[in-house]
């Protein structure tokens, strides 16, 4: 049976990710191509799929408003605290940023927890602007959403951001 492995960027060259890489005849890379210090037996056998999100079928939503800044944080750990997010929202008065994510308490009126949301979706496209780590998936649905980002890389633990 062919082995298809579904690739994740990063310095991907520990015994488990090195097995499946190995193993596999074709590797399935969901960014576009660029220079990487991969293995050249893995770079040959790569196919680079572009950014995929689930929310590629979607229609673009219209212009989010100007005023509302989305944060848009994963799990994966942040190197930006909470008291960075309300000193920001402190001193962008005139914005009034939404924190998707891990819960937050506190800070100025123009800021608000949402903590995990159902559907990001909708605060995407509500959104002048996202302000987001640099994971694959959060990229890819800031991408299908058309949405500025300013992009903050957190330290992982394979270096993919």
């Amino acid at each position: 049976v062919p082995v298809v492995v579904m690739a994740q960027p990063g310095e991907r060259t520990d015994r488990a990710h090195r097995t499946a890489y190995d193993l596999a005849e074709r590797l399935l890379a969901p960014w576009p191509p660029r220079p990487s210090d991969w293995p050249a037996a893995w770079e040959d056998k790569t196919v680079h799929l572009g950014t995929l999100s689930r929310f590629d079928a979607r229609p673009v939503p219209p212009p989010g408003d100007p005023c509302r800044v989305l944060v848009l944080w994963g799990a994966g750990g942040l190197d930006v605290t909470a008291d960075q997010l309300c000193a920001a929202a402190a001193a962008t008065p005139d914005r009034h940023w939404v924190v998707a994510g891990p819960a937050g308490a506190g800070g100025p009126p123009n800021l608000t927890w949402l903590g995990w949301v159902e559907d990001v979706w909708a605060e995407l496209s509500a959104a002048g602007t996202v302000v987001t780590h640099a994971g694959q998936n959060a990229l890819a649905e800031v991408a299908a959403a058309r949405r500025p980002a300013v992009v903050v890389p957190q330290r992982r633990p394979h270096g993919e951001q």
